[in-house]
């Protein structure tokens, strides 16, 4: 991720006739997707101007190939104009080349320094910082920082932009500046944090091209130099895919609205390689489960248009509309909880639910969840094409009580009730997932299940599941014991 963000700083552009990207390269040292590769940047510049310098360079990392910023020490911003930094925030290196204005026939001098992971300043969710230090900082220092940025809408990769970019060098503390030319830049991210028990930055999990495009403006132009790099990942066979879903609630009362809990969960192992991201998760909520028509009735579905689905702006649906919660917790951005609506119907895909999370303060994720009946008249919840983003947790919540109703009803029959759980990767690798058990306790009336109703179990809808997928036996999943106090706060009942 702060690979090619800080890369970006120099990455430089022209477009009319100041600064070209002459040559860019993105390059991971491993292509074996998932893995944590150190992934540098090269760039060389041409100038059509004596007196033009870079001002402003965007870097576009491919989508998936991600870093946690969270893993190293942060360094602040004080810090690193001091050039203070602690050890444990340095993330990488950098060379680069540069003439003086009053010297430029000169050859080019090299200069080396550091890559820091800066504390982020607002709602960025990372920001990555470098010193470059001529002669060891003797004749002066080269300090700047850039945000790292989520593309939203769009792809969910990470951008990273520096402006202003400086255009002398302070010799001497500051009292003689040097004008200097940038004619190209090395850095290097690392892929491990330091001391090298975290991971820092993070292959894609699928085998496509991996694009990185740069992107820059000078002070004498503001038409853009685009360059391009791509590398393919590898080995995708063995990225580790192992996710565990979760359903709540577990003892329920038979025919009447409950409040609901379903989602997923990822290991955190890291080595030798992260987990595969989620493309497409299905849920079959157990047979029996309905539509509480009582709470449908009540409802002003949201259209495409309060959606806003193509801007990164808050959905506008009415207020009734909202039917539930999502919950999302990344390495990237950390845990993050938004709106659930009820989304207007089309012609193909009449039962929707709009799904969006509030990444930062000026950027909202959406997802459109499509729901369909399945065999014998199972629910089912899909949703497609979902980032290629690292995320621990992913959890659907629809609260339970009287006011507003709840949107589900449970099964109309004492005893265990199963459900599935299907997850496809962008590895390509089969299905994977599990059954879960939603187990009826009481009757209508609320009454004790007699022993041998309760003891009854319901076949699992495996006829709606994929044949390639590769699930796990029937268990009771429940939701996890973490997540238990924000379900409590959002009011769904979880159960005995």
């Amino acid at each position: 991720m702060a690979a090619a963000m800080a890369a970006t700083l120099f990455c430089t552009t022209s477009a009319s006739a100041s600064v070209t990207i002459t040559s860019f390269n993105a390059v991971p040292s491993t292509t074996v997707a998932a893995a944590h590769p150190n992934f540098t940047t090269s760039f060389q510049f041409s100038y059509s101007s004596a007196s033009d310098d870079v001002k402003s360079t965007v870097v576009a990392l491919p989508p998936g190939l991600v870093g946690n910023p969270s893993a190293p020490a942060k360094c602040t911003t004080a810090q690193l104009n001091a050039d203070s930094c602690p050890g444990g925030s340095i993330i990488g290196s950098v060379s680069s080349t540069a003439t003086q204005d009053a010297l430029p026939l000169l050859p080019p001098v090299t200069a080396t320094g550091d890559v820091y992971n800066v504390a982020p300043t607002g709602s960025e969710p990372a920001r990555v910082g470098m010193v470059i230090r001529p002669l060891g900082g003797v004749l002066g220092k080269l300090i700047t920082s850039g945000p790292a940025s989520v593309r939203i809408p769009g792809d969910f990769g990470l951008t990273t932009t520096f402006d202003n970019l400086p255009r002398t060098l302070p010799l001497l503390g500051g009292g003689l500046p040097v004008g200097i030319q940038i004619q190209g830049i090395s850095l290097t991210l690392n892929g491990l944090a330091p001391g090298g028990t975290r991971a820092f930055l993070t292959n894609p999990t699928s085998c496509i091209a991996a694009t990185t495009t740069a992107t820059g403006t000078s002070y004498e132009s503001s038409t853009p130099s685009v360059r391009t790099s791509a590398f393919t990942p590898t080995d995708c066979a063995h990225v580790p895919f192992n996710p565990s879903p979760f359903f709540g609630p577990l003892a329920v009362r038979a025919g009447k609205p409950e409040g609901v809990a379903a989602g997923v969960s990822q290991p955190s192992t890291e080595f030798p390689r992260s987990q595969a991201h989620i493309r497409t998760s299905t849920v079959l909520l157990p047979q029996g489960t309905a539509v509480n028509g009582a709470r449908l009735a009540g409802i002003a579905p949201c259209t495409d248009a309060q959606l806003n689905v193509n801007s990164a702006a808050p959905a506008t649906c009415p207020a009734n509309s909202q039917v539930g919660f999502a919950y999302i917790d990344s390495p990237l951005v950390g845990p993050k909880i938004g709106p659930v609506y009820f989304g207007a119907g089309t012609p193909t895909a009449p039962l929707r639910q709009f799904v969006t999370v509030p990444i930062t303060a000026t950027q909202t994720a959406k997802f459109i969840a499509i729901n369909t009946f399945a065999a014998g008249g199972v629910i089912q919840t899909t949703l497609t094409d979902l980032p290629q983003t690292p995320a621990s947790t992913f959890m659907l919540i629809f609260p339970g009580g009287p006011t507003p109703p709840s949107l589900l009803i449970s099964p109309p029959t004492c005893g265990n009730h199963f459900g599935a759980a299907v997850f496809n990767p962008w590895s390509g690798q089969s299905s994977a997932g599990a059954f879960f058990n939603q187990k009826v306790v009481k009757t209508t009336t609320g009454a004790d299940c007699p022993a041998a109703a309760a003891a009854r179990t319901f076949a699992a809808p495996s006829s709606a599941v994929p044949n390639d997928a590769k699930l796990t036996a029937p268990a009771s999943k429940s939701v996890p014991k973490r997540l238990r106090p924000l379900l409590r706060q959002l009011k769904v009942k979880l159960g005995g």
